[in-house]
C-alpha cells in the first residue's frame, strides 16, 4: 500500500467507525422504542395476556403486531435483509427469548453485532452463524440439535445462542 493509499484509508478509518457506532447505537434505540410500545399497547390492550397467548399462537401473535412488523422492516432495511428474513428472525427472536426467558430485542442485538445477520458469518476464530457460537466449546448443546452443522441453521442458532446467554 503506497502512502496516499494509507492515508486515505487513515483519515477514512474513524468515520467508518463513528458511522457504524452511529447505526449501532441507532439499531438499540429503536430497539427500546418497540419495547417501550410492545409493553404500552398490552398495557391500554387491557386483555388477559395467558388468556389470549393460549388462544392464538405464538407466531401468528408476531407476525399480526405492528411493533413486530415494524422491528422486522427496520432490520429488513437497516441490514439489507429480505423482508421474510427479518420477520423470520424476529419471530425466532421472540420465541427463543420466551423459551428461555431473555428480552428478544437483546437477541436481536447480539444478532446485529456478532453478524450483522449473516447467518453463514464465520470468526477466524471459529465462531459460527447468527449469535458467533463456536462449536468446539458448545459441543453437548449441537449434539441434541443434530451436530456441528446444526451451528448454521439460523433458527437453531438463535435458539443456542439464547440458551448459552441464559447459562
Amino acid at each position: 500500500m503506497n502512502m496516499a493509499g494509507l492515508r486515505q484509508w487513515w483519515q477514512a478509518g474513524p468515520r467508518q467507525i463513528a458511522m457504524s457506532l452511529y447505526y449501532d447505537l441507532t439499531l438499540i434505540g429503536l430497539a427500546a422504542v418497540a419495547l417501550v410500545l410492545i409493553n404500552h399497547g398490552s398495557a391500554l390492550s387491557g386483555q388477559d395476556e395467558s388468556r389470549a397467548a393460549s388462544v392464538v399462537p405464538a407466531a401468528v401473535e408476531i407476525a399480526d403486531k405492528p411493533e413486530y412488523l415494524a422491528l422486522a422492516g427496520f432490520l429488513s432495511h437497516r441490514y439489507r435483509l429480505a423482508t421474510g428474513s427479518a420477520r423470520s428472525l424476529v419471530r425466532a427472536a421472540y420465541d427463543a427469548g420466551e423459551q428461555f426467558g431473555i428480552d428478544p430485542l437483546l437477541l436481536l442485538a447480539v444478532m446485529a453485532i456478532e453478524s450483522r445477520f449473516n447467518p453463514v458469518a464465520q470468526s477466524v476464530v471459529g465462531a459460527k452463524g447468527l449469535m458467533q457460537i463456536i462449536p468446539k466449546h458448545h459441543q453437548d448443546k449441537l449434539v441434541r440439535h443434530g451436530g456441528e452443522d446444526a451451528v448454521l441453521d439460523p433458527m437453531i442458532n438463535v435458539v443456542l445462542g439464547a440458551e448459552i446467554l441464559k447459562e
